[in-house]
């Protein structure tokens, strides 16, 4: 499986917290080239780092991720090891993806911070400052978001530390779901308490 996707699975996974029916990435985007394009790119060969700086943008399928910088380091066998992308308050990074319902219905997943860090061999992702992940309706706004596939564990705080070493806890995270729709079967039906 190609580690780019395992990004985007990531944030799909963490979305399905936020939503029913569980949701699965594009399969023909798994089987897409890579392309990165940038205003310039330089390859570190001895550290295995690339980085690409000026309106960056890579895309692989329906998947795209925007940033004004990104570093994305290799293993010396040329697998990728981890992606930095990053923007700021002002141009965050972005992240957008078509993703298929297990009812067959196609709809995008958009998302944006400062930064964002992927970790391919911890399989993690983070977006940290001014996060907003958001599929449809449903939205999740905080400083960071992370999610940790090998655990299962989908976390949003704003207790980001600031550059004086003090935590940010100026906001709360944010959930927005939108209302359920009934199904046909059983109008009736009340959710449990």
């Amino acid at each position: 499986m190609n580690p780019l996707n395992n990004l985007t699975a990531l944030i799909i996974m963490g979305l399905c917290l936020l939503a029913t029916p569980k949701l699965l990435a594009l399969e023909a985007d798994r089987l897409q080239k890579i392309d990165i394009e940038a205003d310039e790119a330089t390859f570190n060969e001895a550290q295995g780092l690339t980085t690409y700086s000026g309106n960056v943008i890579l895309s692989q399928g329906s998947l795209e991720l925007k940033a004004n910088t990104m570093l994305i380091r290799q293993t010396p066998s040329q697998q990728l090891k981890d992606i930095k992308a990053n923007g700021s308050t002002a141009n965050p990074v972005t992240m957008k993806q078509q993703i298929a319902a297990r009812d067959g219905s196609i709809e995008w997943v958009n998302a944006r911070s400062d930064t964002l860090i992927y970790n391919m061999k911890q399989n993690q992702v983070e977006f940290i400052g001014n996060a907003n992940i958001k599929k449809g309706d449903a939205i999740i706004q905080s400083e960071r978001i992370e999610y940790d596939a090998s655990k299962g564990i989908f976390k949003a705080s704003n207790n980001t530390p600031s550059p004086t070493g003090n935590k940010n806890k100026s906001s709360r995270v944010r959930i927005s779901l939108p209302p359920q729709t009934q199904t046909t079967d059983n109008p009736t039906s009340q959710p449990s308490p």
